[in-house]
């Protein structure tokens, strides 16, 4: 069907549940609880980087082989810092839920405000939540490593969902510039 709106392509996706006059007020509400639990997990990722660690986080969810994970979790108990890498991890199950919707939502709301729009933005939106499933696997795996040790196949596991996780936020983040241009353009 060429020429069809996203409305037509998403009449049932969950966001559009939101009545139109609540949905700013939504995805404000959802952008600032991901923004805050984002500077939280940002605090606790200045504990994390140390000697050996110097990716923080991030660099742990890339660490990708056994000996390198380990290496990480060493340097990070010997700073004292397993701790705050335990609860990174459970903030960070908050956050997957919050920057997720928070994407999809505004991808969704503002797409429903053009005319027309392409049926790719409803399928970018909702892969928002394929990235925070990716993002639950990498933390069970990275979580795996905390409590037992960087054993295979945990450090392969959390490197393979972190690369498409990433991907899939970026392409939704461009996504939302993109929008938020246009509908300031059209304005």
């Amino acid at each position: 069907m060429r020429g069809s709106t996203l409305r037509s392509c998403v009449v049932d996706h969950p966001l559009l549940v939101v009545p139109p006059g609540a949905r700013l007020r939504v995805a404000l509400a959802l952008v600032l609880f991901a923004i805050a639990l984002s500077v939280w997990l940002g605090s606790m990722d200045e504990v994390l980087r140390g000697p050996g660690t110097e990716g923080g986080i991030v660099g742990y969810e890339f660490c990708g082989e056994v000996a390198r994970c380990q290496a990480q979790l060493d340097a990070m108990e010997a700073r004292g810092a397993s701790t705050t890498l335990a609860m990174s991890l459970g903030v960070d199950y908050a956050f997957l839920l919050a920057y997720s919707t928070a994407i999809a939502a505004v991808i969704v709301f503002l797409a429903a405000r053009l005319p027309r729009a392409p049926r790719a933005l409803a399928a970018i939106a909702s892969a928002q939540w394929i990235a925070a499933g990716l993002d639950a696997i990498e933390n069970y795996a990275l979580w795996r490593m905390l409590a037992g040790g960087a054993r295979d196949p945990w450090p392969a596991i959390a490197a393979w969902c972190a690369a498409p996780k990433f991907a899939i936020v970026a392409v939704g983040l461009l996504t939302v510039l993109v929008l938020l241009g246009m509908s300031v353009r059209s304005r």
